[in-house]
């Protein structure tokens, strides 16, 4: 799948080199063919809202050509429904993959995911956080209108015309694609985000 060669071109040097650099931070060990897969660094690749884990489709196929574990798990709606989920729904699943992914991962947040790592590395200990465009933590005001927000925001259901406005310099085939996974976000998730964490 083509991505957009701007983005890619300032991201993927930048990203490169963190994560390179995360991989150096503790002295090089040989390791045995037992432990070989025990010592590759670890990335948790957390989603934004209304997404899941295939929105890191490239970068967990560019990640683990380097050497990296990665993990991109899909933040799922509480027992009770999309309506009842929480934010402490998904941070709860975050600090579940994170846990189960193995020691000192490498916290990777876009949007949304972005405010769920801070919030996880709370609770656990990362090697490091990386922010991609995240949401913004308490404190910091958005410039974004204030529409209301249903109890269930429909992006399933939304028209391809929002997913070419949110990817406007995406090829056509990244466009279709994410317009296809698109799935429902819960309003009370996006109520708390916007009143901040």
């Amino acid at each position: 799948m083509r991505q957009n060669r701007r983005v890619r071109a300032v991201l993927y040097p930048m990203m490169l080199l963190m994560l390179f650099g995360c991989a150096q931070m503790e002295e090089p060990r040989p390791p045995s063919d037992a432990t070989a897969e025990a010592v590759r660094p670890i990335a948790v690749m957390i989603h934004g809202a209304g997404g899941g884990g295939w929105e890191w489709k490239f970068w967990q196929e560019e990640f683990e050509r380097a050497g990296w574990r990665v993990v991109a798990p899909d933040l799922m709606p509480a027992k009770a429904g999309v309506a009842a989920t929480t934010v402490d729904d998904y941070i709860e699943q975050v600090v579940s993959a994170a846990r189960a992914a193995g020691e000192s991962p490498v916290l990777i947040g876009a949007s949304m995911g972005g405010i769920l790592a801070l919030k996880a590395a709370e609770r656990i200990e990362a090697r490091a956080i990386v922010l991609v465009n995240s949401v913004p933590p308490v404190g910091v005001e958005s410039t974004r209108p204030q529409d209301k927000i249903p109890d269930v925001v429909e992006w399933s259901k939304s028209p391809l015309k929002e997913t070419e406005d949110a990817l406007w310099d995406s090829s056509r085939e990244v466009i279709e694609w994410a317009h296809e996974r698109w799935r429902d976000e819960s309003g009370a998730v996006l109520r708390q985000l916007r009143s901040g964490l």
